[in-house]
């Protein structure tokens, strides 16, 4: 549809949802529908917003900056996307495996997904892995506290699992391995929380 009007092609979307209800919406990408992704992004967000309310789940893609090692979404309208979204994976190529790799990075509401590579055969089709890479501790604790309250045990171990996806064992296990190198620490009234030093 790039032939067609950014507008234009905002309006057929919108029709094609007052004609059938969707589980799932795929938006590859969202670039393609704003002439501006740093000053008028707003059809856009109100697409996606549109989306949502419908109960559909929305895949929005978008490209990350070019510099290395920044994986922050590509102009305002991606900062806004990051601030907005529930889920956010990232997708990358790897050139020594020749495979593409979607790694999940920022989960609101769901347990951290596994990490997938996959390439294409010669035929064209799709030969994929799945794999749960070792836990991000670190990085769990951080979905865990981003709301900045203390947690007792109980509450940590329950918000861990939700964040992790592992399994009570394994959450008893990190949580004590989180304590002892002092990533979290108790407060006064025998609550835990992050460690500052080591974020």
């Amino acid at each position: 549809m790039r032939q067609v009007k950014t507008e234009d092609r905002l309006y057929f979307i919108q029709r094609l949802l007052e004609l059938e209800k969707y589980d799932a919406v795929v938006i590859d990408g969202v670039f393609d529908l704003t002439d501006n992704p740093n000053e008028d992004y707003s059809g856009v967000t109100d697409l996606l917003r549109q989306l949502a309310d419908t109960g559909a789940s929305v895949f929005a893609m978008l490209h990350t900056n070019k510099a290395e090692g920044d994986d922050n979404m590509r102009y305002a309208m991606g900062t806004e996307l990051q601030r907005l979204c529930t889920t956010r994976f990232l997708v990358r190529f790897d050139d020594k495996t020749k495979c593409h790799i979607i790694r999940h990075d920022k989960s609101n509401d769901t347990a951290q997904a596994p990490e997938v590579s996959f390439m294409f055969d010669t035929d064209g089709s799709v030969i994929a892995k799945s794999y749960y890479k070792e836990i991000d501790v670190k990085q769990i604790l951080q979905w865990v506290f981003a709301d900045g309250q203390p947690r007792d045990w109980n509450k940590l171990r329950a918000d861990f699992k939700a964040k992790s996806g592992a399994a009570a064992d394994k959450v008893f296990s990190l949580c004590q391995q989180a304590q002892r190198e002092h990533l979290i620490v108790t407060e006064l009234d025998g609550r835990l929380t992050l460690n500052k030093d080591h974020f």
